[in-house]
């Protein structure tokens, strides 16, 4: 294969973990808008229960006795509970947080995290960042901090737990990389969601609320667009370097606002205008540089 097909090759994969990307945090958006209207009267632990037993059932559905067989004999078992175990740390302090602060401030917050993915990337994935990448990132970032400017929280201790959350979701991004070069997307939705299932199911006793039917089935529907986003972002991940793909999470953030209007009835103001188009335009300049990669070949 010809060094121009290789260029060709890897920049088409990497163009299409960006759209795999893009379509997870749509998904994971829209999972925290319905997790934000149910967390006032039901606890993050109950709806986590809900999320990943529905995510656990439908992976086992699809994958049966053969995604079974490969949990019991993946190297990767080790690495994929201690990724469970951040992605959970970080969830709970996310959507605790998300009873105190603002969904834009609580946003905000939380997109400290690709700032930090990228700046893993480089020494825990041996990744090459490189001055567009990173310059992308901090655009986004920078998009972001306008985006809510008018909305700022102060320091609490709401505020410390969504920048928690941010870094632990950040390290389980960066073992993502590295676990979906050695596993499948099926196997690593089944260990993380059953360790889900359990640690969730431990706590439910002490925890549980009363909740309606409706409550219910709403927890039933986070976990499958819940799931939906799992198995994009994992398949992403598959197909693109982490520090690429981060500045395309700032794109959940107009999601959000989008959801804030549409539920809660909060207009975006000027500044959320602004910084919407710099985290567009953040995720295009990382687009571009790809197309043009496309068509350059290899030295």
């Amino acid at each position: 294969m010809t060094s121009q097909a290789l260029t060709q090759d890897r920049s088409t994969a990497v163009l299409a973990g960006i759209g795999l990307a893009i379509a997870a945090y749509f998904c994971f958006s829209s999972q925290d808008a319905l997790i934000k209207w149910l967390v006032d009267g039901a606890s993050v632990w109950q709806i986590l229960f809900m999320r990943s037993l529905t995510i656990f059932v439908l992976s086992l559905a699809s994958g049966r006795g053969k995604v079974i067989r490969a949990v019991a004999r993946t190297p990767t078992f080790r690495g994929l509970i201690l990724r469970a175990s951040l992605m959970l740390s970080a969830w709970l302090l996310f959507y605790n947080a998300a009873r105190e602060l603002p969904l834009a401030d609580l946003e905000t917050l939380y997109f400290a995290a690709p700032l930090i993915v990228t700046l893993l990337a480089a020494p825990l994935l041996g990744e090459r960042v490189g001055l567009v990448r990173w310059g992308a990132t901090l655009l986004g970032f920078g998009g972001v901090v306008v985006a809510c400017a008018a909305e700022a929280s102060g320091v609490s201790l709401a505020a410390g737990m969504a920048l928690a959350a941010a870094a632990l979701w950040a390290l389980s991004y960066v073992l993502l990389r590295r676990i979906s070069e050695a596993e499948t997307t099926q196997v690593q939705m089944v260990v993380i969601n059953g360790f889900f299932l359990i640690a969730c199911g431990i706590a439910l006793p002490w925890v549980w609320t009363p909740v309606a039917p409706s409550h219910l089935a709403l927890m039933g529907l986070i976990g499958v667009v819940g799931g939906g986003g799992q198995f994009l972002l994992y398949e992403s991940v598959r197909r693109a370097p982490a520090s690429a793909l981060a500045p395309f999470e700032y794109t959940a953030l107009l999601w959000a606002f989008l959801y804030s209007y549409a539920i809660w009835n909060h207009a975006p103001s000027s500044n959320v205008v602004v910084g919407a188009l710099m985290i567009v335009a953040s995720g295009l300049v990382v687009f571009v540089r790809e197309v043009r990669d496309m068509r350059r070949p290899l030295a």
